[in-house]
C-alpha cells in the first residue's frame, strides 16, 4: 500500500513528537511542514527533505499532502482543521478539537458531510491500564459508577510560559485545564458518560499569568455519579504525576501515579496482584509514543476507509465539559451542560 503523505501544521513541541513518531511509522511519510515561524518549518522540512510552508494554505496547495496533522496552539485547532477538511483532507488534531462545543460539532458534521476522517489525539485512551479500566467500567464489572477523581501535577517554571507565549493567553487557549489536563476530561466522559453540571475554581498561584496555572472542579454526571478534578502547574520540587480514581458499587481502580501504571485494581473476578504485575511488565514508552498510537490509528483509518478509534465524534461531550469548566471557573458559578451544548 502506498505510504500516506502527511502535512504537519505546527512544528513546535507537539509537532516534534509527531515527527519522531513518523520515523517509526512505515505506513506514512511527511510530505510537507508548515509553521507560523518560517525557521521552525524549514528545520522540520529539511530533516525530512520535504517542502516547508509559512501557512496552511501553502501546505494544502501541495497535492502530495493527502492528510493533515494539526499540532498548533489550542485556540487555532478548529479553524485550521476546518480549512483542511474544506480542502478535502482527512485531519488528525491535537486536543481539544475546539474551545466551543458548537464549533466542535460543526467540524464533526463537516467531516461527515465530506466523507473524511477527523480524529482527535486523545492517545491516553489507548494506554493498556486505561483501556483495561474503560473496558471493566463499560462491562459493568465495577457495578454502578459512583465517584471519580482526576489529579494532575505538572511542575512548570515561568520560562515554560515565556518560551511559548500562547500558553499564557486566554484567547489562544492557555491554562492548565486546556493544555496539560485536557485528556482527563475525555477519560472522565468515557467512564461516566455525559456531564450534567460543573462548578470550578481557577487560580494563578505561581506566576503572574492571565490564565490559571491551577484549577479544581466538581462534576455531576447525568448518571448521578460525581467527580472531583484538581490540576496544577504551580507545584515546585514535586514530581509530576497523573492519577485517575474510579469507585463503583462493586469495585474500584486507580490508574497512577501516571496513566501508564496501575496503582490499585479491586475488580470482582480479577486477582489484583496478577493484573498489576501484568501492567508493570509492559515496556517503557518514549515521549512520542502517544502520538504514534494516535497517528498509526489515523493513518490506518484513512487507508482502510474506516472510522478512526479516536474519532472526533467521540470527543464532543468532552469539549462540552471543558467549555463548562472554563466558564464556571471564570464566572464563579455552577454551569449546567445544557448551557453550552443545548442538550
Amino acid at each position: 500500500m502506498e505510504r500516506l503523505g502527511l502535512g504537519l501544521v505546527g512544528c513546535g513541541k507537539e509537532g516534534q513528537r509527531y515527527l519522531q513518531a513518523l520515523v517509526h511509522l512505515p505506513q506514512a511519510r511527511l510530505a510537507g511542514a508548515a509553521d507560523a515561524d518560517p525557521e521552525r518549518a524549514r528545520a522540520a522540512a529539511l530533516a525530512f527533505e520535504v517542502p516547508a510552508y509559512a501557512s496552511l494554505e501553502g501546505l494544502l496547495a501541495d497535492p502530495a499532502v493527502q492528510a493533515v496533522v494539526v499540532a498548533t496552539p489550542t485556540g487555532t485547532h478548529a479553524p485550521l482543521a476546518a480549512a483542511a477538511l474544506e480542502a478535502g483532507r482527512p485531519v488528525l488534531v491535537e486536543p481539544p478539537l475546539a474551545l466551543d462545543y458548537g464549533e466542535a460539532a460543526r467540524l464533526v458534521e463537516l467531516a461527515a458531510r465530506r466523507g473524511l476522517a477527523l480524529a482527535v489525539s486523545h492517545h491516553p485512551r489507548l494506554l493498556p491500564p486505561v483501556q483495561r479500566l474503560l473496558q471493566a467500567a463499560g462491562e459493568g464489572r465495577l457495578g454502578r459508577l459512583l465517584l471519580g477523581e482526576a489529579v494532575g501535577v505538572w511542575p512548570r517554571p515561568l520560562s515554560y510560559y515565556q518560551e511559548a507565549p500562547w500558553r499564557a493567553s486566554v484567547e489562544a487557549g492557555g491554562g492548565v485545564h486546556l493544555t496539560q489536563a485536557v485528556h482527563f476530561f475525555d477519560l472522565l466522559i468515557g467512564l461516566f458518560g455525559p456531564a450534567a453540571q460543573v462548578t470550578a475554581l481557577g487560580a494563578t498561584l505561581a506566576h503572574a499569568l492571565p490564565v490559571p496555572d491551577s484549577l479544581t472542579a466538581a462534576v455531576r454526571f447525568r448518571s448521578g455519579a460525581l467527580a472531583t478534578l484538581a490540576f496544577t502547574t504551580a507545584a515546585a520540587r514535586v514530581a509530576a504525576g497523573e492519577r485517575l480514581t474510579v469507585i463503583g458499587s462493586e469495585g474500584a481502580a486507580v490508574v497512577g501515579p501516571n496513566l501508564q501504571e496501575l496503582e490499585a485494581w479491586r475488580v470482582p473476578g480479577d486477582d489484583e496482584e496478577t493484573v498489576r504485575q501484568e501492567m508493570a511488565g509492559l515496556p517503557a514508552r518514549s515521549g512520542w509514543q502517544g502520538q504514534w498510537d494516535a497517528l498509526a490509528d489515523f493513518v490506518e483509518a484513512v487507508q482502510e476507509g474506516r472510522p478512526p478509534v479516536l474519532g472526533a465524534d467521540t470527543t464532543l461531550e468532552g469539549v462540552a465539559l471543558i467549555q463548562a469548566v472554563t466558564r464556571a471557573a471564570r464566572q464563579g458559578r455552577p454551569v449546567p451542560l445544557t448551557e453550552v451544548s443545548g442538550a
